[in-house]
């Protein structure tokens, strides 16, 4: 399993690193090299620090929400094995597409099973709801002068949707004994839902929203940081706009490029921002919630890394 995970990073790397240049010299061909050294420099040493605060904290909640979860399945699992795991975890999800050697957590973790894999399947997915309902309702205000009223209306009715499906989900799993196909993926998935409590399911739902109220006041510190004078409300609603595009586009590592054109474009069309406004967040951004969270990550993937292996080649 280990193996086949380094091979799946060397893959994504070979085809997302250079999309990620290529979309980095795009922004740099538009805006000019600046915009790199202005980000850095607009960001005092105090909002370094209150960032890298957001930072930890929002990874202090995801590590939490796993570990709560995971305790479903493995009662005595402790809160340190799960953040040594995570931030191992973080270290090897960080520059690949979408985040998704982010599940390399429960294979650190010795003597996981198929319904705990289950569950930390279901526990990625514990973001999305508050990221696509806001993210819709916030794309809805964004086209408001060109889509009116209505097209707010659908934009708050696909929010109520989503959660509606959610909930659809976690209940028509429960309601069979058995998954629906036997791809490994999908049965995994299938357990992961039916061994969470409902509360637990709950719990998690809110420990996202909660990490995601906290992904959102980074992002406003932000906009202070570089004196922009949009609004609060409007901020709430550029986030909710940047964080769910973007992840549509997640096919970069730790989304560099992307967030930049996602911002330029955004940018461009709302609040009388300019396209580089955004782009001076998402840079420094980048170095707080992927590249230094990666590199204290970094020691303890490639210790457990060993472990693991060790532990497999004994069995």
């Amino acid at each position: 399993m280990n193996n086949k995970l380094h091979s799946l990073q060397s893959k994504l790397w070979i085809v997302t690193f250079p999309l990620a240049i290529g979309l980095v010299w795009l922004v740099v061909t538009q805006v000019g090299w600046r915009i790199f050294f202005e980000a850095i420099d607009n960001f005092s040493p105090l909002v370094w620090v209150f960032t890298l605060i957001c930072t930890f904290t929002e990874l202090y909640f995801q590590l939490l929400r796993s570990w709560v979860m995971l305790r479903v399945d493995i009662p005595d699992l402790k809160f340190w094995t799960v953040a040594k795991a995570g931030l191992a975890a973080f270290s090897a999800g960080s520059f690949t597409p979408g985040r998704v050697g982010d599940s390399a957590l429960i294979l650190l973790i010795p003597g996981a099973s198929t319904r705990a894999i289950g569950i930390a399947l279901v526990d990625r997915i514990m973001f999305w709801p508050p990221m696509h309902i806001l993210g819709s309702i916030g794309l809805g205000v964004f086209f408001l002068p060109k889509f009116g009223m209505m097209g707010l209306g659908i934009s708050i009715l696909i929010g109520i949707l989503y959660f509606a499906l959610m909930e659809w989900v976690f209940h028509i799993t429960r309601a069979h004994h058995k998954p629906l196909t036997s791809r490994k993926f999908f049965v995994e998935l299938y357990h992961g839902f039916t061994a969470l409590p409902k509360k637990v399911w709950r719990l998690g739902l809110l420990l996202g929203l909660v990490q995601y109220i906290i992904i959102m006041i980074q992002f406003r510190i932000g906009l202070w940081a570089i004196g922009s004078k949009v609004s609060i409300f409007d901020s709430g609603v550029i986030f909710a706009c940047l964080q769910l595009l973007r992840s549509f586009v997640a096919f970069t590592p730790g989304n560099l490029g992307t967030s930049e054109i996602i911002g330029m474009v955004l940018g461009s069309n709302y609040a009388g921002l300019s396209p580089d406004t955004l782009p001076q967040i998402t840079i420094p951004f980048f170095l707080t919630n992927t590249v230094i969270p990666a590199l204290i990550g970094f020691p303890l993937w490639i210790s457990m890394s060993r472990q693991l292996k060790r532990h497999q080649s004994n069995d």
